[in-house]
C-alpha cells in the first residue's frame, strides 16, 4: 500500500516507509522555513526601502530648505501645482478650517509615525532640546505649583516634556482629529487636552500661558483678539516666534491667517511692538536657535 506525500507516492508501511515519511517531514518543513524566511526578508526589504524612502526625502527637504529662500519654494510649489501653501488660499476659512486643511494637507511637513505633523521647529533635536531646558530653568525658577495653558500645542512633541514642570497642565488646539490622536499617545494624571480657539474662545486661567510658533501664522487683526484677551488670564506669557535673521526688519507686517509665516517677507511678530504694543512689567528672552530661513526665538513677558 502506498500513500501520497510532497515527494511522491510512497509505502504505507515498514521501515522504508517510515523513512521516507521521515524525509518527506523533512522536505516539507525545509520547505517552510524557506518560505517563512524569504517572506521574512521581503518584509523586512520592504521596511528598509520605506524608511531608505523617508531619509532620503527628509534630507533633499531639508537641503532644499538650506539653500533656497522661503519665498522661492513657496513659488516652485506653486508652479508644480502642489498643495497649496499660499495663505491667500484660505481668505475666508475659519482658523479651525484653515489649520484643520493644513494638518490634512501635510502642509507642514510628515511623519511616518504620526498622522498629524505640527513641522521641522517642532522636532529638531537641538532647537527642541533647547527650548525644553530653557523653559524648564525658568519655570522651576517660579514659585509654587503652577497652572500651565499651551495654546497650539500642535502634535505635542515639545509640549510633552513639559507637563512634569506643572501641577495642571492644558493643552489646547484648534484641529479635533489632533486632540484626539494626542489622548491615544499622551497620558498624564496633571494633563488635559482642550479644543480651543485662542482668538475666539475664552482662555483658561493660569499661571503661565505658551504660545509657540502660533501667532506668526495669525492675522494682525486675530492676534489683536488673543492679546485683547489674556489680561488677568495669566502672569507670565511665553512665546516662540520664527524671526528674520536681520536685527533690522519690520516687525509685525500684517498677512491673513493661514499656514505661512512673516520670515518669507523678512518679518515677524514682537508683541511688544507696534501695532500690538502689549504692556509688560518686564520681558527677556529665554532662548534662540538659527533655523535655516531665520531664527527662532523665545521671548517670556511678566504681564501688568
Amino acid at each position: 500500500m502506498y500513500e501520497t506525500s510532497g515527494r511522491g507516492l510512497i509505502p504505507a508501511f515498514g521501515a522504508e516507509g517510515a523513512s521516507l515519511r521521515l524525509q518527506s517531514a523533512q522536505h516539507l518543513y525545509c520547505v517552510s522555513a524557506s518560505v517563512r524566511r524569504t517572506n521574512c526578508c521581503r518584509l523586512i526589504y520592504s521596511a528598509s526601502v520605506l524608511v531608505m524612502k523617508e531619509i532620503v526625502f527628509t534630507k533633499a527637504v531639508n537641503l532644499s530648505k538650506a539653500i533656497i529662500p522661503y519665498r522661492h519654494r513657496m513659488f516652485i510649489r506653486k508652479i508644480l501645482g502642489m498643495a497649496a501653501l499660499s495663505d491667500d488660499d484660505f481668505v475666508g476659512c475659519t482658523n479651525r478650517e484653515i489649520f484643520s486643511r493644513t494638518y490634512e494637507k501635510k502642509l507642514w511637513g510628515w511623519s511616518g509615525t504620526r498622522k498629524y505633523y505640527s513641522g521641522h521647529g517642532s522636532h529638531e533635536r537641538e532647537v527642541v532640546t533647547g527650548y525644553v531646558n530653557a523653559l524648564e530653568h525658568f519655570l522651576v525658577g517660579l514659585a509654587g505649583p503652577k497652572i500651565i495653558v499651551d495654546l497650539g500645542c500642535g502634535d505635542f512633541n515639545v509640549g510633552s516634556r513639559l507637563v512634569h514642570l506643572a501641577s495642571k497642565y492644558i493643552a489646547c488646539d484648534i484641529v479635533d482629529g489632533l486632540l484626539k490622536e494626542n489622548r491615544k499617545l499622551f497620558k498624564y494624571d496633571n494633563l488635559e487636552f482642550k479644543e480651543l480657539d485662542l482668538v475666539n474662545d475664552e482662555i483658561p486661567m493660569s499661571d503661565v500661558i505658551i504660545v509657540r510658533q502660533v501667532l506668526q501664522h495669525l492675522s494682525n487683526n486675530d492676534i489683536h483678539k488673543f492679546i485683547d484677551k489674556i489680561h488677568h488670564r495669566c502672569k507670565y506669557l511665553i512665546v516662540t516666534e520664527h524671526l528674520p535673521i536681520r536685527s533690522d526688519f519690520l516687525p509685525n507686517i500684517d498677512k491673513p491667517s493661514g499656514p505661512g509665516f512673516r520670515v518669507s517677507f523678512e518679518s515677524g511678530v514682537i508683541l511688544t511692538e507696534p501695532p500690538f504694543n502689549l504692556l509688560v512689567l518686564n520681558s527677556q528672552v529665554l532662548c534662540e536657535f538659527k533655523e535655516r530661513d531665520g531664527i527662532i526665538r523665545t521671548f517670556a513677558y511678566r504681564l501688568q
